[in-house]
């Protein structure tokens, strides 16, 4: 008879680096703050038991979290602790400015990696996304065109010279009030080489791109 404690099939799966970050912990080799939550939320094991603390931004935040502590401990002699509480952020309103991002990688992997992280995290509501490809984007040309629409002009000659060396360039555009959980999870969770943030603008007001690119909008 199977065990009815066991996940059922319509409980959602957890991102595999979401899962090797609590293996991570649990072997003393994690790296970083959790890929979700960055430094609101502390874990350690004690022992058997693996402690988690921490502020979390929302109940379904909790839930997720739980639904991860429930996958850690499967199969393992552990106990968990959990004195999560949830502990929302100010009620800063949404819609008003949006913020873009960009962060440069040395592969094309870690950038496309980047991009499922940041399409997965429950905490970043609405993103827009694209990578730019030196092989297809059309080299320091269409660089250059993109990063007028984009990018401050303090950072355009990085965008241009990033792609001009062959690094790969994730844009990330957010709601201002999620810059903060997007920064965070682009500089420390991503291996990304550098994270270049602009200034926030009004919502809608810069036009979409343009120019060729390979990419996803969430």
């Amino acid at each position: 008879m199977p065990d009815q404690r066991t996940r059922t099939p319509a409980e959602p799966e957890v991102p595999e680096h979401i899962m090797s970050w609590w293996v991570g912990l649990l072997e003393g080799d994690s790296e970083g703050s959790h890929p979700v939550f960055g430094s609101r939320l502390q874990a350690k094991l004690e022992e058997q038991t693996l402690v988690v603390s921490g502020d979390l931004p929302s109940e379904a935040g909790r839930r997720d979290l739980e639904r991860e502590l429930r996958l850690v401990a499967e199969g393992r002699q552990l106990q968990i602790q959990n004195d999560t509480t949830v502990a929302p952020e100010g009620e800063e309103e949404q819609g008003l400015l949006e913020q873009t991002l960009v962060a440069i990688y040395d592969e094309e992997l870690h950038a496309k990696l980047a991009v499922e992280q940041v399409k997965s995290n429950p905490l970043l509501r609405s993103v827009r996304l694209q990578i730019l490809d030196p092989q297809r984007f059309g080299g320091p040309a269409a660089a250059d065109g993109m990063s007028r629409q984009h990018v401050a002009p303090t950072y355009r000659r990085d965008v241009q010279e990033a792609v001009a060396a062959g690094k790969f360039v994730v844009v990330a555009t957010v709601d201002e009030t999620d810059a903060f959980i997007l920064r965070e999870l682009l500089d420390e969770d991503t291996r990304s080489r550098q994270v270049l943030v602009m200034p926030p603008i009004i919502a809608g007001s810069a036009p979409r791109p343009a120019v060729a690119s390979s990419g996803a909008r969430r």
